[in-house]
């Protein structure tokens, strides 16, 4: 017989798996452990959620220092579980990929993540790091790898592989160093996601910002939605990502910043050539002739940036490209009057008209900016 399902306020607070299972089922979660090849399931991803904010449930009482992480606590409720699962047989008469899931997840995945970044993530606690969905995450990470389970060397590699996906702003002394844009090796990480679609905002300090910030959302005006614009600042390892974000809401207002960071003075051309050019084929985003100058060597020449400012001219057409200074971000590299007049250069070919569609006219378009008087 099924337990019905209580509010996580009608269970008892005691950390039994009896507890948990009474209010997130953690039966269900097993299931999925032990079922599944690792593809992303929301009903999976709440319930873990949900499990993390239970087991919270008086956190800040104190406590001896003895006192076990939440990641812990659940990953003990859930071992405990499936052994009751096993001994009453059924679909559970064989656990083996959700012992050994459990175990590569908490045991060595986990571990394994922390050493990886223990430099780049090294301000973050294991609390701020070990979050419910980035814990989904993990373990989605190691079913997609596949049996035989025991492989543990193969495992951990591939599923670090495979959650290290991600890169984001990285400091001008870096981009001045690395090898034609590559990421260095432990430069990738995998972001702490605050919400996921179908499984809600994450458990955490951050839970009633993101839920208040979706409510004035559902709340706003359709009309002010309409209006608003989403500025893409990404590098060239992401411009896939964004040709598929495009291509599925079709409607978003974006704008891909500062031509989408070619490493110019790494010689970068592929894929970014090809990757900028289907997003401007096949959709409406504009694009900003902006941010060249920190992607090129100290010292540039205009000579250096030409090929990049043409390219995307000729993508996205003067209609949907437009001028931006970059300030005070450019003053790493160059300053306002030399990046000025090197993007003057790039548009001189075209009409005084188109000049002034780049220099002017699409960023009113585009942002909806009132006109000023002539």
């Amino acid at each position: 017989m099924s337990i019905p399902f209580l509010s996580l306020q009608q269970a008892r607070m005691d950390d039994r798996p009896a507890s948990l299972e009474m209010a997130v089922s953690l039966s269900a979660i097993l299931g999925y452990l032990n079922f599944s090849e690792g593809k992303p399931d929301g009903r999976f991803e709440r319930q873990i959620n949900d499990a993390y904010a239970l087991l919270a449930q008086g956190a800040d009482a104190p406590r001896s220092g003895a006192e076990k992480p939440l990641w812990e606590k659940l990953h003990e409720a859930l071992r405990e579980r499936l052994e009751a699962l096993r001994k009453e047989g059924g679909a559970f008469q064989d656990v083996r990929q959700a012992e050994a899931v459990l175990a590569l997840t908490f045991d060595h995945l986990l571990p394994a993540y922390r050493h990886h970044h223990e430099d780049l993530l090294a301000h973050l606690s294991d609390a701020d790091l070990f979050q419910p969905f980035f814990l989904a995450r993990v373990a989605e990470a190691v079913l997609s790898q596949g049996p035989p389970w025991d492989e543990t060397e193969r495992i951990i590699a591939g599923a670090l592989n495979h959650l290290n996906d991600y890169v984001g702003y990285r400091p001008i002394a870096i981009l001045e160093n690395r090898p034609k844009g590559e990421p260095y090796p432990h430069e990738r990480v995998r972001p702490i996601p605050l919400y996921i679609r179908g499984a809600g905002t994450s458990w955490g300090r951050y839970q009633p910002l993101i839920e208040r910030a979706i409510r004035i959302l559902r709340a706003a005006d359709p009309g002010i939605l309409a209006e608003a614009s989403f500025d893409l600042l990404v590098r060239p390892p992401h411009l896939k990502s964004v040709l598929a974000l495009l291509l599925r809401h079709p409607d978003l207002r974006a704008i891909v910043d500062h031509g989408g960071k070619p490493d110019i003075a790494g010689g970068m051309w592929q894929p970014w050539a090809d990757d900028i050019r289907r997003i401007a084929r096949e959709t409406p985003a504009y694009c900003k002739l902006s941010g060249l100058v920190t992607e090129a060597r100290p010292g540039w020449k205009p000579d250096e940036l030409i090929r990049y400012a043409e390219h995307l001219v000729e993508c996205f057409g003067v209609e949907r490209i437009l001028w931006g200074s970059d300030w005070p971000v450019l003053l790493l590299n160059a300053d306002y009057p030399g990046w000025l007049a090197a993007a003057r250069q790039f548009i001189a070919p075209h009409s005084a008209a188109d000049q002034m569609a780049v220099m002017n006219d699409n960023a009113i378009r585009f942002y909806r900016l009132p006109m000023r008087p002539a």
